[in-house]
């Protein structure tokens, strides 16, 4: 069962009031659900799971979780439909993250962000999973983006997976 972006905010807007009192708690999604929620990716693209990549304060997470677990026992989701595993990604997140980060709604004590495109866009060349290409196809980075990530594929550095699928991405253009 894929979540579509209906599902994804209603489950996200579940969870925050889930939550109760308490501290605010603001998380960055990333990956397909965050692609999916700013409408970057096609309207009838789903994902299995929501990737939250950072957690504030992180002392908050695991009532995060709880709660986010308590929402999807209710709504049929799956257990893992909001986790933490993206953190695999993390150094593929530009330094300046912050600036161009994407407010989804605030919900309860729970503000939610997603990543923004060009972010989106480095952490699916650098995880280049086939799900992955796919979304760049959609995406459709301009060659101007794809010089930013070279850039900073460069800076944090690379085993050559991720040049290789920008090349890719070049030869589809011509």
């Amino acid at each position: 069962m894929g979540l579509a972006s209906d599902q994804i905010r209603a489950a996200l807007e579940a969870t925050g009031l889930r939550l109760g009192e308490g501290p605010e708690i603001e998380v960055l999604v990333v990956g397909g659900a965050a692609a999916i929620l700013n409408g970057l990716l096609r309207p009838e693209r789903t994902t299995a799971d929501v990737d939250v990549l950072n957690v504030v304060p992180s002392r908050e997470d695991e009532a995060l979780y709880e709660a986010a677990a308590l929402v999807g026992r209710e709504m049929g989701l799956p257990n893992d439909w909001l986790n933490g595993d993206a953190g695999l990604y993390r150094e593929a997140l530009l330094p300046t993250w912050k600036d161009r980060r994407i407010q989804v709604g605030h919900f309860g004590r729970l503000t939610v962000y997603t990543a923004s495109r060009i972010e989106l866009i480095a952490m699916k060349f650098y995880a280049g999973r086939a799900q992955d290409i796919e979304d760049l196809l959609d995406l459709s980075p301009t060659p101007e983006e794809r010089r930013f990530v070279r850039a900073h594929i460069a800076q944090i550095g690379d085993d050559g997976r991720v040049l290789r699928t920008l090349e890719r991405i070049d030869e589809w253009e011509h």
